[in-house]
């Protein structure tokens, strides 16, 4: 068994890294009488299903502000579900700039970190069931994750090299379900247009 380390003892010796929540939507959203000043993609807890962010799932909302600078997505970031199921997702080049809500935490690696931990290994460890296992006493009681209870998760200590070998596997794990998304609603857009042109059809002969 790898040699484990706490993720906040990492932080700690790395303070180039950071851990920190998205932004309230509260603050930033358009209200009565306020024009939007713009619509961004945001992730939430829902938005959060695979290795890697897909775009596709981001929710679309208006704002009164930018939301931007340290909320913005960026290559790299690992993003952390704070609810129930406490999926991990990590930033690629399809999903930068996207604005983050207070639901998600952002795990930021500094470049240089990155020599050390692999954000792509990180999201792949922290995706298997056995971790997730781990946080269930937070499941049971309802409770939300804090930044204490992700510090405190334990990750194995091995060689860069060997992580970024399981970080490209899971990577690659992450495109093809991004891919079989896409696949899946290209086919349900299919199906629907046909349904439309038969209830045209229906209506056309009746």
């Amino acid at each position: 068994m790898a040699p484990q380390m706490r993720l906040g003892d990492f932080l700690a010796d790395h303070p180039r890294s950071l851990l920190f929540r998205g932004f309230r939507l509260a603050h930033f959203a358009a209200r009565d009488g306020v024009a939007a000043i713009d619509s961004l993609p945001v992730v939430t807890v829902r938005s959060l299903d695979g290795i890697a962010c897909d775009p596709s799932l981001f929710d679309e909302r208006p704002f009164s502000r930018y939301p931007r600078g340290r909320f913005a997505t960026r290559e790299g970031d690992l993003l952390i579900g704070l609810a129930s199921p406490y999926r991990v997702a990590c930033v690629d080049g399809d999903a930068l700039d996207a604005a983050v809500s207070a639901s998600v935490a952002i795990l930021r690696l500094d470049f240089e970190d990155r020599d050390e931990l692999d954000p792509w290994f990180l999201a792949g460890y922290l995706n298997l069931p056995s971790i997730e296992a781990t946080l269930l006493p937070s499941k049971a009681s309802g409770r939300n994750l804090t930044l204490d209870d992700i510090r405190a998760l334990e990750v194995p200590r091995m060689s860069v090299d060997a992580q970024r070998a399981l970080g490209d596997a899971a990577r690659a794990l992450g495109l093809i379900q991004k891919r079989r998304r896409m696949v899946g609603d290209m086919e349900m857009a299919s199906l629907m247009s046909h349904y439309a042109d038969l209830a045209a059809s229906a209506g056309e002969e009746a």
